[in-house]
């Protein structure tokens, strides 16, 4: 993971300043009474990084008292270039805002050792990643052991450890050709899923709205990710391992 060190201000309004707009931030930043969202994840257009932007700066304003944190590292790509992609959607998503209604949005970027990571997710009150695909979606996971209430995407491969019972599911409103990563040849002829932007802004007001549901959600997020221990997911693989070998013995 990547992390980076502290500072304050908020997304510039109209377009400009838009890189200064996006602040560096690390736990105890004096945002103690603000709602936190934590989003982990490579700087990649499959991880619906824009989609997040747009849905938070659309639904909140300052006064809603929200951060959004992006624990993130550039991917294919220099930071210079990651940071001028995440100014340009600030920039077009408050152009017509006042100075002052933007909800604040935070960067880390620095390398973040295992405690420090496991800080960061209890210094933040709801994880949220609006992936268009994952094979497994660890970030989720992490989050879920934490105890966060978590909102991710309701298709691919996270969805094994994911439920409505134990998480927040965004609605998937179709398939579209997996495009627009410096890596999308490992894509070619795929499809990922378009996250609704929509369902998104709703599932992040409802967690800053219901906190009862959210922390009872967060409780059975920590209690079914028990299961996903790296010594649980190991002893499954070796029953699995152990049948096929019966199997092919017994053939």
């Amino acid at each position: 993971g990547e992390g980076a060190s502290g500072g304050h201000g908020r997304a510039a309004p109209r377009g400009r300043g838009a890189e200064e707009g996006v602040l560096p931030w690390r736990p105890g930043d004096g945002d103690s009474r603000r709602f936190k969202f934590l989003s982990v994840f490579a700087w990649q257009a499959r991880k619906g990084w824009d989609i997040l932007l747009r849905a938070y700066l659309r639904e909140f304003t300052a006064a809603d008292g929200v951060l959004l944190v992006l624990k993130t590292r550039p991917f294919g790509l220099s930071e210079k270039e990651q940071r001028r992609q995440l100014a340009r959607v600030v920039a077009e998503e408050t152009a017509c805002r006042r100075a002052g209604t933007v909800p604040p949005v935070r960067l880390l970027t620095a390398r973040l050792s295992v405690p420090e990571m496991a800080r960061l997710y209890s210094a933040c009150d709801a994880f949220v990643l609006p992936s268009r695909g994952e094979g497994f979606g660890r970030p989720y996971l992490e989050a879920m052991a934490s105890g966060l209430p978590t909102i991710g995407t309701g298709w691919g491969g996270n969805l094994d450890f994911m439920t409505h019972e134990n998480s927040y599911l965004i609605e998937v409103e179709g398939f579209e050709p997996a495009a627009g990563d410096p890596v999308a040849r490992l894509y070619e002829g795929e499809y990922w899923a378009r996250p609704s932007l929509e369902d998104l802004r709703r599932l992040m007001r409802r967690v800053v709205e219901r906190p009862g549901e959210a922390a009872e959600r967060g409780r059975k997020a920590r209690e079914d990710s028990a299961g996903w221990s790296v010594a649980a997911t190991c002893g499954r693989l070796a029953r699995e391992l152990d049948r096929f070998i019966c199997r092919v013995t017994a053939s």
